[in-house]
């Protein structure tokens, strides 16, 4: 018996709709990376691209924890780096600024 390799021929993708409201921004883009890479597919194979399609809504409305409380990204406040330029995209492009960070 031979190990299953995917290549373009053989590779089925899907489409997936991630609703980010109300959740943790980090663990939203872990979930939507794996779906992208196809990590949680029987078939995965590192070296070729067998991930899906993935399309996230409501991307403003996710929260950021701090110290282990959820937060709304619009009341983060500015704590770190990482929410300083958080802040600094919001301010310059709008609601854009969630979907670059990711």
């Amino acid at each position: 018996m031979s190990t299953f390799m995917a290549n373009k021929g053989n590779i089925e993708r899907k489409w997936y709709v991630i609703d980010a409201a109300g959740k943790p921004m980090g663990k939203t883009a872990v979930a939507a990376a794996d779906l992208l890479r196809g990590k949680r597919k029987v078939t995965y194979t590192p070296h070729a691209d067998c991930g899906d399609n993935v399309i996230v809504i409501n991307a403003g409305k996710a929260t950021v924890t701090i110290g282990g409380t959820a937060t709304p990204i619009e009341k983060a406040g500015l704590l770190t780096n990482d929410f300083l330029l958080l802040r600094e995209l919001e301010l310059k492009k709008g609601e854009k600024a969630v979907v670059e960070m990711e």
